[in-house]
């Protein structure tokens, strides 16, 4: 299994990149930085090979560990190898929208839709960080989804 931590991704990029969003993300990170979909893909990719075959499936494997040669030297994470291609303008173009979207969405559900529908956050998980009820979380997820939609419109397709 791959257990990624955040992972950016044109859905989330827009709440990354408010002021201090993805260094306040990296920080609960071991790699310090926020992953990208390269990162998974290349994991599973490498998985899916005869070399990973001394992986334990029931054992997820850190993105942040690394995989030592032949000859003992010590490679850099497996995380920091990965390039991620990336079209700038559909990137710029989901930003837009998401971030005209989330603009007027007060902190809090912004925060619990970013963990809760991006990254997977339960609501108990969710309740506990921020010191309220799960009903409340769900409450807040509920009314920044109704949020974005309202706010989203046709937008959203035309920017995919």
């Amino acid at each position: 299994a791959v257990g990624p931590s955040t992972i950016r991704t044109k859905m989330n990029a827009a709440v990354l990149d408010i002021d201090g969003m993805e260094a306040r993300e990296s920080a609960f990170n071991p790699t310090r930085r926020i992953g990208t979909p390269a990162d998974i893909a290349s994991m599973v990719a490498f998985l899916a090979t005869d070399e990973a075959g001394w992986i334990n499936p029931q054992e997820p494997l850190p993105l942040d560990a690394s995989i030592a040669s032949d000859r003992g030297e010590q490679a850099p994470a497996i995380v920091d190898t990965l390039v991620e291609p990336r079209n700038p303008i559909e990137d710029f173009e989901l930003r837009d929208a998401f971030c005209r979207a989330s603009a007027a969405l007060p902190e809090r559900e912004r925060l619990v839709l970013v963990k809760r529908e991006l990254e997977g956050y339960s609501n108990l998980e969710l309740a506990e960080a921020f010191d309220v009820t799960e009903g409340r979380t769900s409450q807040l997820r509920g009314a920044a989804v109704d949020h974005m939609r309202e706010e989203l419109g046709d937008s959203f397709l035309d920017a995919a």
